[in-house]
């Protein structure tokens, strides 16, 4: 008894697990636009650098650094911002 609830218990978490440790993918650019403001960087056209940094092509991560940095964001903000719209889950 105690043997088949281990494994019906074991056979749920494989199941489940993937359904909860993915995030969506607006996650990180939420993140990346919600850091820039705690840091209290206003530009309207922010997020939109949050958006660029999460795109799937190589240069992503340099045009969302490069696009925060022209509208004035600290490099070292900048970076962390991009990182955080970059994470893939």
């Amino acid at each position: 008894m105690l043997k088949t609830l281990a494994r019906a218990m074991t056979a749920v978490a494989l199941i489940a697990l993937p359904l909860t440790a993915t995030t969506p993918a607006h996650a990180t650019v939420e993140q990346c636009s919600q850091y820039l403001q705690n840091m209290g960087y206003t530009h309207p056209l922010l997020s939109l650098q949050c958006q660029l940094g999460e795109g799937d092509y190589t240069y992503a991560y340099r045009d969302c650094v490069d696009g925060l940095i022209a509208r004035n964001v600290q490099r070292a903000h900048a970076n962390e911002a991009c990182r955080l719209a970059h994470l893939r889950p």
